[in-house]
C-alpha cells in the first residue's frame, strides 16, 4: 500500500525554488546549439550556489523526468536533453526574469489586448494565463495591464503561441477608473 505524504507549504515553497535554480542553470548552460547536459554537473552548478541539498535536487530533477521536461539521451550515459516540453519551460522563465528584471515604471501602461477567434481557444487560455503568471493585472478577460515596458516579450510570447495577429500592445498614460487599483497592485 503506497502512503501518500502532503506536503508542508514550507516543502512547496523549497521545490520551487530548486525547480527555478535548475531552469536558471539550464538556461546559462544550453546554448542553441547544445541541448545537452549531464545530470552531475547540473547537481554541483546547484550545489555550488547553496541553499539546497542532495536529496532535494535529486527530486525535484526525477519531478522533471517525470513530467517529460528532461529525458535521458539514447546510447549516451549520465547525459539529458530538455524536451519541447521542456523547452518550453525553459523560453517561458527566461521570458518571467526578462520582465522581472525590467521591472522600473516610466509613467506609461502597457495595456496587452487580445482577441484571439475561437478555434485557437487552447493558445487564447495559455497566454492568458502565461500573462497572470508574469503578474499583469486582469482589467478585463482579455485586457491585462503592466507597468513594464514589456513589448519584445509579448511578440516573443505570441509568437510562440502562433496569435501574434490577435494581440496589441498599447502604451497610456491612464488606465480611467482601475487605475487607483492596478496602482496599489503595483504598489506604485
Amino acid at each position: 500500500m503506497k502512503v501518500f505524504f502532503k506536503k508542508t507549504m514550507a516543502e512547496k515553497i523549497e521545490a520551487e525554488k530548486i525547480g527555478n535554480k535548475i531552469l536558471e542553470i539550464l538556461s546559462k548552460i544550453i546554448t542553441g546549439i547544445e541541448i545537452s547536459f549531464s545530470r552531475d554537473s547540473l547537481s554541483n552548478k546547484i550545489l555550488r550556489s547553496g541553499g539546497f541539498n542532495i536529496r532535494s535536487i535529486n527530486r525535484s530533477f526525477r519531478r522533471y523526468q517525470t513530467s517529460g521536461i528532461v529525458k535521458p539521451v539514447k546510447n549516451v550515459a549520465g547525459r539529458y536533453q530538455l524536451t519541447p516540453k521542456g523547452l518550453g519551460k525553459l523560453f517561458f522563465f527566461s521570458l518571467k526574469n526578462k520582465l522581472d528584471a525590467k521591472f522600473k515604471w516610466d509613467g506609461w501602461w502597457r495595456l496587452i489586448i487580445f482577441d484571439v477567434p475561437e478555434n485557437k481557444k487552447y493558445a487564447r487560455e495559455a497566454l492568458r494565463r502565461k500573462l497572470r503568471y508574469f503578474n499583469f493585472y486582469p482589467i478585463q478577460k482579455s485586457v491585462f495591464a503592466t507597468p513594464v515596458d514589456c513589448q519584445p516579450e509579448i511578440e516573443s510570447l505570441a509568437d510562440f503561441f502562433q496569435i501574434s495577429d490577435h494581440v496589441e500592445i498599447i502604451s497610456a498614460k491612464s488606465l480611467g477608473k482601475k487605475e487607483d487599483a492596478v496602482r496599489k497592485y503595483y504598489e506604485i
